[in-house]
């Protein structure tokens, strides 16, 4: 099929981002990132999160106060 390396990119991408996950502790992922406002973690959140909204999960509803950074409810 024309678009399989598309496929295989997004499989190479997320074992890449296991393997840079993987044996991390909880501080490592409270840690700041270069993104204003974002830890590791809220990184890691938006990804997956991001992959699940496109293949058709149901957004949750948000339960917190929506932070600075966030613009709209799909954020």
């Amino acid at each position: 099929m024309a678009n399989d390396w598309i496929f295989d990119a997004l499989d190479e991408t997320w074992l890449a981002t296991e393997r840079t996950l993987q044996g991390r502790s909880e501080r490592d992922f409270d840690a700041l990132t270069s993104c204003p406002g974002r830890s590791v973690r809220d990184v890691v959140n938006h990804l997956t999160g991001t992959e699940l909204f496109l293949a058709g999960a149901p957004i949750p509803e948000a339960t917190l106060p929506r932070p600075s950074h966030v613009k709209n409810s799909l954020g």
